[in-house]
């Protein structure tokens, strides 16, 4: 080989330092993407979330077209768990899901096997892209079907419906935080006898007892109805547009909902024990975070840690349906008295523009 051949061999190659250099550009280069990439699957998946939502929206619109009401939050039957239906249920037919609502018995246990069968199904538009262990049956940490032996699985979901408004504080201690036709009392010191902390429009009524009951005002769209609360005047009905005093698009019908740390208290569905498929909104709401563990460890409490909303969307906020079957996305930092005024349908508030 000649000396003038083997000088253009030497030439044609990489030597060490810059195959590095090269190397290291590549690394910064993915380093400068790989945020983009992550960035625009998220804003994917938000769009996909957002859209499942508006599908729910426009399955409870065809329910209310059908039924002349929004369907209810939950109906309890007899004061128990058995025989519950909740609005998973009740908009399946409305979200090509026909058969499987055909399926469901409502005068049978939610445990017992042919409803079991329902629950266990997952329904896409009731799961967001950007939730994660939406992908397997979990056994609610609480309930009949946590008590069954064995122990009954259920499919999960990434939304909740409105309730509306509740205090921080309710008796009896079981009514879980969730609007239960007027039947709960307000005892806690922030609410009882205030009228000026959240809605002038209190009804002036009370118990035996002269507790105030939970306001009338404080309803949302989907909230419980009890069947047996007595007196009868005190039953709430399913709520109809008219009712939607403070207009479709400034009232939530539903919120997204995600725990990291415990998944055994998820959102689900067809399951009509109050916190799985309910929430309720509160003054001291600073429990939205999707470290379910955390949100009890800072004393919150578990009824506000599980009706709370939370997700893991980029950003620190989560997708909310309204009433009309739009969605808005709201940051963490709303104001707890925006969050009451918007989970209500007829509280007469006036409200800012939410961000």
């Amino acid at each position: 080989m000649s000396r003038l051949s083997r000088s253009r061999s030497r030439a044609g190659g990489f030597t060490l330092v810059e195959l590095l250099v090269v190397i290291a550009i590549i690394g910064i280069l993915i380093a400068l993407l790989l945020p983009a990439v992550q960035a625009a699957r998220e804003a994917a998946r938000r769009s996909q979330c957002t859209n499942a939502l508006k599908q729910v929206g426009l399955a409870m619109h065809a329910y209310e077209n059908t039924h002349k009401s929004f369907p209810p939050g939950r109906i309890d039957l007899n004061n128990g768990e058995p025989a519950r239906t909740n609005w998973g249920i009740s908009l399946l037919p409305y979200l090509e899901q026909l058969n499987l609502k055909g399926q469901y018995n409502h005068n049978a246990n939610q445990n017992s096997p042919e409803n079991v069968r329902v629950l266990q199904t997952f329904v896409p538009a009731y799961l967001c892209p950007t939730d994660v262990n939406t992908d397997k049956l979990e056994v609610p940490q609480v309930g009949s079907l946590n008590n069954s032996n064995p122990k009954i699985p259920i499919a999960p979901s990434s939304y909740k419906g409105m309730t509306g408004a509740s205090p921080s504080g309710l008796t009896p201690a079981n009514a879980g935080a969730c609007f239960f036709d007027l039947s709960a009392m307000i005892t806690h010191p922030e609410w009882s006898g205030n009228t000026s902390v959240f809605s002038p429009t209190f009804p002036a009524t009370s118990t035996a007892s002269g507790n105030p009951w939970q306001p009338n005002s404080w309803r949302g769209l989907l909230h419980v109805v009890n069947t047996t609360i007595q007196p009868q005047a005190r039953r709430l009905n399913t709520e109809r547009v008219a009712d939607v005093r403070d207009g479709l698009s400034n009232s939530l019908a539903m919120v997204e909902f995600h725990t990291l740390t415990n998944n055994l208290n998820r959102s689900f569905w067809g399951y009509g024990r109050n916190q799985y498929s309910l929430a309720s909104a509160f003054m001291h709401f600073g429990t939205r975070i999707p470290d379910h563990d955390r949100c009890i460890s800072l004393g919150n409490g578990y009824d506000r840690c599980a009706r709370a909303f939370a997700s893991l969307h980029a950003g620190n906020g989560a997708n909310m349906l309204n009433a009309d079957g739009s969605v808005r996305y709201v940051n963490k930092t709303l104001d707890g008295r925006v969050y009451m005024a918007l989970a209500t349908i007829a509280g007469g508030e006036v409200l800012p523009e939410v961000q």
